[in-house]
């Protein structure tokens, strides 16, 4: 049976969705690209790092903007060529129409993300939120907690002898012919 896990949020690009889960030990990773499904596991205590940024999806935005002003162009290209005498902003109207939303979602796009990176040592994974920041800032104090308490498992755990190679009893000196940095 499959240990419990929580969704903890998404990462979609144009070509590839993944959902990120947390499990006890590890933080999951399912990855949907076309017909591949994969996981990949950055486990709890192998964790290098973790942070927290924000992101804005320009190109998007400029995408979305290029597109909408064709629509008005067309409109506009549209009234102007009318043959109708009585109504010729109709063309106009239609493409503005059709043009609201794409703007809208233009405006959509540079709101900010917030974006959670965990880095481990041989993985990473990202996921952001668009919407909810408040639920941003709870994963990412739970994923601090969930690991500071799995690396103080398992230092305590597995406790690594220090060898000492200098004695603290000996003041550490450098050699007199010692080449010096310059100052400065």
């Amino acid at each position: 049976m499959a240990a419990p896990r929580r969704c903890l949020g998404n990462s979609n690009t144009i070509g590839s969705r993944a959902r990120v889960f947390l499990t006890a030990t590890a933080i999951e990773v399912d990855e949907y690209d076309g017909w591949h499904i994969g996981r990949r596991r950055v486990f709890l205590d192998d964790v290098v790092q973790v942070s927290r940024h924000r992101q804005r999806n320009w190109i998007g935005f400029w995408i979305l903007l290029v597109i909408s002003g064709l629509f008005f162009l067309g409109g506009v290209l549209g009234s102007l060529s009318s043959r109708q005498e009585a109504d010729p902003w109709i063309p106009l109207v239609v493409c503005m129409i059709i043009a609201s939303p794409l703007i809208i979602s233009a405006l959509c796009c540079i709101r900010s993300a917030v974006v959670v990176t965990v880095v481990g040592r041989r993985t990473r994974t990202h996921f952001s939120f668009w919407w909810k920041r408040s639920r941003a800032e709870a994963v990412f104090q739970e994923l601090c907690d969930r690991i500071r308490e799995a690396q103080a498992g398992s230092v305590a755990e597995s406790p690594v002898e220090v060898a000492s190679v200098i004695p603290a009893s000996e003041p550490l000196t450098t050699p007199a012919d010692a080449p010096v940095p310059p100052a400065g």
